[in-house]
């Protein structure tokens, strides 16, 4: 037998409006018995829903019976049932997609292609896929490399999974003999669209004598919900409970509700079943949207909170004494390798922000722990009133890496620009200026401390810490017209402090003539050029420091973050004139540049120089700038994309701040978000090209995934 595709000599009338359905329900179909859409498509009637079935398989009876007949229907036959309803728009009122047993593989590839192009098509459709490989009792039954198939084509594509038990466990393989470990499992398959999964017959071995257990998992709270378990094993009892639990979160229902309903329906269809002796599922008389009075004792579902749902993923515990400065994301993580992090439940990330350009190396670098375990046996801390022999290996190996001179050692970015400015009031009242003034730049950004956030060009960092310190001058950022009018207009001009890239700022890199231009400015006035690398420097960029792509040498330049890959260092350097005017006492730090931040921070530099990973952050900087901009080609809402080596800018023209919540939960991926609509991407420089292209398709999800942001500037 063939495909059928001759044309028919009578068409519908285009007048008449094709028939409207609700559900599509794509699973097995049997001659004799209730498996799924013999059992499906009743349950969802039942719930007032219209459906289509469509059969994967279609048999005399199961296949647990001495004869079976039939088979899987041709893959072919399969994309032509899918595309066919496609064609007839049947789908314009379509609310969910249910996909229950498949015969092939292949099949999972064709369906995962079509519910691609219906999502693509209708974005608040409903995808339901109940990933049926088999069960506790009778091993593994559908054809092999189904599991794979499922991970490859249909899982990220669903808002809802129903694996039971052993399916969980062969999709994730994670143990799941505990709640705990059922909740672990399911957390990992909740990526994409994924928002829940609901695990039938859940962590058997916790059972009470008389119950079974069914565990809904959500990106905020996990259910535990009990029902009496009956003495009948029929098939169709999963089919049941999947299409029950859409009807009615289809009509309204919370999930808990849905799920919890889902339960009481297969619990009577069980007692009835047991009641009647019955070989098959006999299904009760469906209660209704309209009718759930339901309340025999032997049906009935017990259900409590297993974690405290987070109400606001922006705020931490009411409990919590730490003071409220940040607007924490709902993840802990516990360990890290690498590119990647595994959070409390051991949910594995993907890191595209290295601590905020932090961890350039890697978490957990081996080299880097064994040199912390070493030197914390032996020496932390002396002061600087003596001489640390690290702090001096230290400054030397720095100096010859950059042309400077002369190095201070403290503990953060913010702590090193202080110094800078230090050393910019010295250098003006040396040449006499009583007033001394800072070019700096709109949108930069240089720290939290009061000089610090006086010289940062964001208002809205500065709202309520005034009155700010003087002695300020905020310029556009790569304007060089602007600074030479501020030259004509302001004599007490004594140094500028900018960002070869700005990195809060919204990923905006200086031009390379620009940062000449500025060099040259400073040399004719006899300002300081002081350069803020804390963000750009050690290798970010795909040159030690950001500066070196214009070929040219600061005054004075600041470093942390990198320097010490996670632990706390910051440094100012100075050359010429400014790199002899501090004297002792003007300036210090109890803890900065103590033995161990030392160690560490040549530790980075010999990893760094050995691997060449300046040069390599180029290369992977090329190919993941290039990439975006392939993948994100015409999306209605990205305006620019932008960066230097790894320091990507994704520019919307919506606010976004939301997306570093959504990427977590939706994509497994750390990102950040500056002003309001940038999506900045700063990952290790260690990543290797797969991850690169990864963070690519993850971050590709997330914008397709997400047309609901807030426009720019909108009021709650």
């Amino acid at each position: 037998m063939t495909e059928h595709a001759a044309t028919t000599s009578a068409e519908p009338a285009s007048s008449l409006r094709p028939l409207p359905i609700d559900v599509v329900s794509i699973q097995s179909q049997v001659v004799y018995g209730r498996v799924g859409n013999n059992v499906a498509v009743p349950a969802l009637q039942a719930q007032g829903l219209t459906v289509a079935a469509v059969p994967t398989v279609v048999l005399s009876n199961t296949p647990h019976y001495p004869t079976v007949h039939g088979g899987a229907v041709p893959t072919a036959w399969f994309e032509g049932y899918l595309r066919d309803l496609s064609a007839r728009g049947a789908l314009n009122q379509l609310q969910a997609i249910l996909t229950g047993y498949l015969g092939s593989p292949e099949q999972a590839q064709a369906l995962g292609c079509w519910i691609g192009q219906a999502i693509e098509a209708q974005p608040a459709l409903h995808i339901v896929v109940d990933p049926v490989l088999g069960d506790h009792d009778h091993g593994e039954y559908v054809s092999p490399g189904m599991a794979d198939a499922y991970r490859r084509h249909l899982l990220s594509l669903a808002d809802g999974l129903t694996p039971n038990g052993f399916e969980l466990a062969h999709l994730t393989g994670m143990a799941v003999n505990s709640v705990a470990n059922v909740v672990a499992a399911a957390r990992t398959l909740l990526t994409g669209r994924t928002q829940w999964v609901a695990v039938t017959s859940a962590a058997p071995d916790t059972w009470a004598h008389d119950e079974m257990q069914v565990v809904l998992v959500t990106r905020t709270q996990s259910d535990v919900i009990r029902h009496p378990r009956i003495d009948a094993t029929p098939k169709g009892t999963g089919d049941l409970f999947c299409a029950t639990l859409t009807g009615h979160w289809l009509n309204g229902a919370g999930l808990p509700q849905a799920t919890a309903q889902a339960c009481r329906e297969v619990v009577r269809a069980l007692w009835r079943t047991q009641q009647g002796q019955c070989a098959e599922l006999l299904l009760p008389p469906m209660a209704s949207r309209q009718d759930d009075r339901s309340s025999q004792a032997s049906e009935r579902v017990r259900q409590f909170i297993y974690q405290i749902e987070i109400k606001d993923f922006a705020m931490q515990s009411a409990t919590s004494h730490l003071m409220r400065a940040y607007a924490r994301q709902p993840v802990s993580f516990v360990r890290g390798s690498g590119a990647r992090l595994w959070d409390e439940y051991d949910v594995e990330y993907l890191d595209a922000i290295a601590g905020v350009a932090v961890t350039s190396l890697g978490h957990a670098h081996p080299e880097i722990a064994t040199v912390i375990a070493e030197q914390a046996g032996t020496l932390l801390h002396t002061s600087n009133v003596f001489r640390i022999d690290w702090q001096e290996r230290l400054g030397e190996r720095l100096c010859a890496l950059t042309g400077m001179q002369r190095a201070f050692f403290c503990n953060s970015g913010a702590e090193a620009n202080e110094t800078a400015l230090k050393l910019a009031r010295l250098h003006g009242h040396r040449k006499q200026i009583a007033n001394p003034k800072v070019v700096v730049m709109e949108n930069g950004f240089h720290g939290r401390t009061i000089a610090t956030l006086s010289a940062t060009g964001n208002p809205a960092a500065q709202n309520g810490f005034g009155p700010l310190l003087p002695g300020f001058l905020h310029l556009p950022y790569d304007d060089i017209d602007a600074v030479r009018q501020a030259a004509e207009q302001s004599p007490d001009i004594v140094a500028v402090l900018i960002e070869p890239v700005q990195g809060e700022g919204g990923i905006r890199v200086a031009s390379a003539d620009y940062l000449r231009e500025l060099r040259a400015l400073c040399d004719r006035h006899g300002w300081l050029l002081m350069l803020d690398e804390i963000q750009t420097g050690m290798g970010r960029t795909g040159a030690w420091f950001g500066h070196q792509h214009a070929g040219i040498t600061p005054d004075v330049m600041t470093m942390a973050k990198a320097l010490g890959n996670g632990f706390p260092i910051g440094a100012c350097l100075a050359r010429g004139a400014a790199a002899d005017l501090f004297s002792p006492g003007q300036h210090g730090s109890t803890f900065g540049g103590n033995p161990l931040a030392c160690r560490v921070a040549c530790t980075v530099l010999d990893i760094m120089a050995r691997d060449e990973v300046p040069k390599r952050a180029a290369v992977l900087g090329a190919r993941l700038l290039g990439s975006l901009k392939k993948a994100l080609s015409g999306h209605p809402n990205v305006t620019a994309i932008r960066g230097l080596g790894l320091m990507v800018g994704i520019e919307l023209d919506k606010s976004c701040k939301e997306l570093v919540g959504r990427a977590l939960a939706e994509q497994r991926l750390l990102i950040t978000v500056t002003r309001d609509s940038v999506i900045r991407l700063l990952p290790p420089l260690i990543c290797d090209e797969m991850q690169i292209d990864d963070i690519v398709v993850r971050v590709a999800r997330l914008l397709s995934a997400n047309h609901d942001l807030k426009p720019k500037n909108s009021k709650p």
